[in-house]
């Protein structure tokens, strides 16, 4: 592995990676060998957890097979939403994860640190993977999790919304109203980066490929909202930075980071007008 990294960057002490298609299949294979070897220790720490779960929460987000299990997530997290396998599901579903993550969503509380990112890796399977889509969709408990059915609507993440879309006869306008609840007041920078990540997550192509034409329907109105809706809350913070900029001091403006919005807001916006843009003109291209 150690040809394939450049040099470390002494200004951040992080690892450059070159990104290139060997690189990312020798970090794929690395992944899954690592998934392979370690699962029997992951699901120990796993059964710990859930035993700790039932003396608390708070004992069991404490202890060490709960840091054990939340960061073997995250690196199922990098492979679900980084591979460039044409099929991400069956390896994995091979090794025993589906199982895992279904005990992950079925027994823990909804605002976990567990549930968020196995929420993750589930959806970004789910729109890469035909498979994943169709396995997932058949338990219930993982549904549920996902859409997020014992959270107050206003409290749901994007990702859920997304999910619920997938799954659910949901009118893409009503759904559309629990997402713009957190552009008001005022933008809520901690739900529009995970939007942005859950909109990172979708293979565009495969995702409008494998949908059916009825639902198909529901996800282009929808997109076309978002991307409607996105616009007018980028407009107006863009109107509220002038107007701090003409009356505020400096101490006052650092309360908000204007740029971090703004960012935020592009990057979802382009993201919703790529997939809107496939559902209007290129579904056809799609096959």
């Amino acid at each position: 592995m150690s040809e394939l990294l450049k040099d470390v960057d002494p200004s951040t002490h992080e690892i450059v990676v070159q990104q290139s298609p060997a690189v990312l299949r020798a970090l794929e294979a690395a992944v899954l060998e690592f998934v392979r070897s370690a699962f029997p220790f992951l699901q120990l720490q796993l059964t710990q957890c859930l035993a700790l779960l039932q003396e608390g929460v708070g004992k069991c987000e404490a202890s060490i097979a709960y840091q054990v299990v939340a960061d073997a997530l995250h690196v199922l997290d990098f492979f679900a939403s980084f591979t460039h396998e044409a099929d991400p599901f069956t390896p994995l579903a091979s090794l025993g994860v589906t199982s895992f993550l279904y005990q992950i969503l079925a027994s823990f509380p909804p605002t976990t640190r567990v549930v968020l990112v196995a929420q993750h890796v589930v959806l970004a399977l789910c729109l890469r993977s035909d498979k994943a889509l169709a396995f997932f969709s058949n338990i219930p408990a993982v549904s549920e999790a996902l859409a997020e059915h014992a959270v107050v609507p206003a409290e749901r993440s994007f990702a859920s919304s997304l999910w619920r879309l997938l799954q659910e006869e949901v009118d893409a306008a009503a759904e559309l109203e629990v997402i713009l609840c957190h552009l008001k007041p005022s933008l809520c920078v901690d739900y529009w980066t995970r939007a942005g990540d859950a909109l990172a997550l979708t293979d565009s192509r495969v995702f409008v490929r494998m949908l059916k034409e009825e639902k198909k329907t529901v996800l282009c109105r929808f997109f076309g909202l978002l991307r409607g809706s996105v616009q007018e809350a980028l407009n107006e913070v863009e109107k509220e930075e002038r107007e701090f900029e003409s009356v505020a001091t400096g101490e006052e403006t650092k309360e908000r980071n204007f740029e971090l919005e703004k960012e935020l807001l592009k990057h979802v916006m382009d993201k919703a007008k790529k997939i809107h843009g496939l559902f209007v003109y290129g579904s056809n291209k799609c096959d």
